[in-house]
């Protein structure tokens, strides 16, 4: 369907129109591949933190301890070669991340109790 033709619709044709394109998804994830983008996750920990280390140097600092530890400077180059598909991957998560809250979003608008349940959730809000 055109941008055009859901930019025409009503407000109750677009509603219908959101729920069956959700009705009528498929599955956007298989389990082995929640695994995977799990396992990468976990793996990113210490490229984060070496790279957010790294910025609490300067770049004066930065740039001479490479040029003086050549041993440091290899640890600099292997972290940076694990972590060079990190960006990526957490912008993909992201995608991830806020097409759940958006399908989830709407699948409370179903319920007549849609405000009470928010309420509950941020009430009872589990954090990791």
């Amino acid at each position: 369907m055109s941008d055009e033709t859901i930019s025409n619709m009503d407000h109750d044709e677009f509603t219908d129109f959101i729920f069956d394109e959700i009705e009528n998804a498929p599955a956007a994830l298989t389990r082995e591949l929640v695994d995977r983008i799990e396992k990468n996750a976990q793996g990113m920990g210490l490229n984060r933190r070496i790279a957010l280390l790294t910025m609490t140097i300067s770049g004066s600092e930065f740039l001479r301890s490479i040029r003086e530890d050549r041993e440091l400077a290899v640890a600099y180059a292997s972290a940076a070669e694990c972590a060079k598909d990190d960006p990526q991957n957490l912008r993909h998560l992201a995608d991830l991340i806020e097409t759940f809250n958006t399908r989830t979003m709407v699948a409370l608008c179903q319920r007549e109790d849609m405000e009470e349940i928010e309420t509950e959730a941020k009430r009872d809000l589990v954090t990791a």
